[in-house]
Parts: structure tokens; sequence; C-alpha cells
């Protein structure tokens, strides 16, 4: 063989080599990549398939608290009478709350109901100091007044009136309105002699020297004269109920009497029972009545006796109008010189009347007439 035909095979031999190695070289490169994609393919299955387990995980969790809150509610909602929890929590209940409508003074009327309506899957009774829920029984410090059985009710009615407590089903057709302002009195006291009346200041801007005050001013009218018309009128019915009645200052309307504190005090000494009548200056939407009495005073007792009845007659006629009303025992040589109710500095009895506020827009000042034969009825 010639040593050109060596040279071509020669080079057939290396070009066929480096061809062979090319398609080795590309077959593996093929199968390297076919690898990569497939791997990466399979993660994000992968990953996918993870996060559809974990949704539905998350979604079975919020069935099955939604199944849980479900359960509950309906269990609470259609609860049993025998439920031994159920039984003792109202017993408790209703008797914390009947001791604590015993403490203060006063009428309360309290309306005891549940949402959903429980009451009416119970049995109540109240006999003395027990309160009995099915056959839970709870004992309580107040002693009711009547023994009371109630089955199923909707709601419970319970009144507090004149220290005694009642429970009822529902709530019976009064014969009189309710007074939730009335207040628990000694006996009606018994008034006899002079009684002299004290309308509020007065005010007369001709006289030498003093010429008084007109008290406070609202949307109600001027107090020294809507005392003074007061008190003519109450002074009339007095005087029918056969009372001999003196006042502190002339009622003439047109042109007022007026006097200090010290001339009031020595008028007042004419009589043995004084009535002084004033109003209030207040926020609007209150119209509280108030007594003040003498605390050291020796009539102390019957003072306090005759404002209890003046208050609840005021407060009876003027049920809807009246936001509270109040006695307040206060020490004379703790006031000013000239306060109003120095005018209760005496041995008699005394009582000075504050009718409502002056400010309010539901107040009575101006029915003169009617709040006159208000404190007329407080006189036998």
């Amino acid at each position: 063989m010639t040593n050109k035909c060596k040279k071509e095979k020669q080079t057939a031999r290396q070009q066929w080599k480096r061809k062979s190695q090319s398609k080795q070289n590309f077959s593996s490169l093929h199968n390297k990549i076919t690898q990569k994609f497939c791997k990466l393919a399979f993660c994000d299955l992968k990953r996918k398939s993870q996060a559809t387990t974990e949704t539905l995980f998350v979604l079975t969790e919020i069935l099955m608290v939604l199944a849980a809150g479900l359960l509950i509610f309906g269990k609470l909602n259609s609860i049993s009478e025998d439920h031994l929890f159920v039984k003792k929590f109202f017993a408790r209940d209703l008797a914390v709350l009947m001791d604590a409508m015993h403490v203060p003074e006063g009428n309360i009327l309290y309306f005891y109901t549940t949402q959903p309506n429980i009451l009416s899957k119970l049995n109540f009774a109240f006999k003395n100091n027990i309160i009995e829920v099915n056959d839970e029984k709870y004992p309580m410090a107040v002693h009711l007044s009547e023994e009371t059985t109630i089955e199923k009710p909707q709601q419970l009615r319970i009144l507090k009136k004149n220290n005694q407590i009642f429970v009822e089903k529902e709530a019976p057709t009064p014969q009189e309105p309710y007074n939730p302002n009335a207040i628990n009195c000694p006996q009606k006291p018994i008034i006899g002699g002079t009684i002299v009346l004290d309308p509020g200041h007065g005010y007369n801007p001709t006289e030498q020297g003093y010429q008084g005050t007109k008290g406070v001013e609202g949307q109600q009218g001027q107090e020294s004269k809507l005392m003074a018309q007061t008190a003519q009128a109450l002074q009339s019915l007095l005087t029918l109920k056969g009372k001999n009645v003196l006042t502190t200052r002339a009622l003439t309307i047109e042109v007022e009497d007026a006097k200090n504190i010290d001339d009031r005090k020595n008028a007042a000494k004419q009589g043995d029972v004084i009535i002084s009548i004033h109003t209030n200056q207040d926020k609007k939407e209150n119209n509280n009545i108030k007594a003040y009495i003498n605390y050291d005073s020796p009539n102390y007792a019957e003072s306090y006796s005759l404002a209890c009845a003046l208050l609840n007659s005021l407060s009876n006629t003027f049920i809807a109008q009246t936001t509270g009303t109040a006695i307040i025992p206060v020490k004379i040589n703790q006031l000013d010189q000239d306060d109003d109710k120095r005018i209760l500095e005496t041995n008699n009895i005394a009582v000075q009347i504050e009718l409502g506020n002056i400010n309010g827009t539901t107040a009575f000042l101006q029915q003169t007439k009617n709040v006159a034969n208000a404190l007329a009825q407080a006189f036998t």
C-alpha cells in the first residue's frame, strides 16, 4: 500500500471517530436535559400535590370548627330543664339579685329575662328564703312576702314595694300606676296647729334697702313668682281642710314682697309646722324632687315623716315627669348665713321642698294648682 493510501485511510478513520464522539456527546447531553426536565416537572407536581393537601387540611379544620359551633349553639338553644348547671345558675343568680334589691331604699321593678329564652323550659318556686329551680334549691338572705310557684315563664317580674319583694310571672294590670320613686314612709303625720308657708325668694325693685331675689329663672319661669302662685293655691286648699295657714311674705304676684332669711325665720316662729317651697336648677333632662330637714331638730322624726308624705304625694301626682326623690338632712350650723335652708332652724316640724327643675322640659312647676293639690294631700 502506498503512503498516499495509508494517509487517506488514516484520515477517514479520524473523521469517523470525531463523528462517533459527537453522537455520543449529543446523546449524553440529551439524556442529561431529559433527566433535568423530568426532575423539575416531578418536583413541581410534588409541590402542587403538597399545596392541595394543605388546602384540604385547612378546609377540613374550618368545617370542624363550624360543626362544633353549631353543635354548641344547638345545645344551648335546646338546653334541658334537667341540666344541673342551668338550675344552679338561675337559683343562685335570682338569690343574689333579690338580696341586692332589698338593700337600697325605695321601690324597684325588675324584669328578669334571658336570650335565648331558657326560662320557659324551667319551673320556679319561691318559698320564704329559698329559691327552687326544678329540684335545685338555693338560699337567700331576704324573706319573700308570698310563696309563689311559676311554671315555664317567658319572664319573671320582680317587684320591691314598701320593703317587701314579690315575684310574678307576668305584670298584672295595676289599679294605679306604679311609682318607682315612692319612698317607704313612717306613719303619715297628723298635723295640727298653725302651718306657715314660706314661698321661696320674693323680689320688689321699689323697696328701700333689701329688694329681695327672683331666685332661679329658666324654661319654666321665675322661681319667686311660681312659688308665690303655688303657696296661694296651697293656702286656700289647707284652709278648706280647716288648717290655720300663715305665710312668711305677702303673696302679691304683681309686686312681690321681699324678705331676707332673718325676716322669714321670725315669721316662721308663729307656726307649729313650716313648709318652705323652692325649685331647683339642673340639666333639662333631670326633674328631681328633694326635701330638706334639720338633722339636729328635736322633731326630726316628725319632720322626716312629713317630708316623706310630701314627696310621695308629689311623685304619685307627677309620675311621668319625676326622675327621682330624696330626703336630705342638713346641719344648720354648716350653712352660709344667707342660705335659704336656715328657715329650718327651729324646734318645730320643718321641711323645705325643692319642686323639681326650673330648666326641665318635662317639669310641672307651671301647674301650680296641681302642685298645691299634691302638697295638700299629704296633710290629714
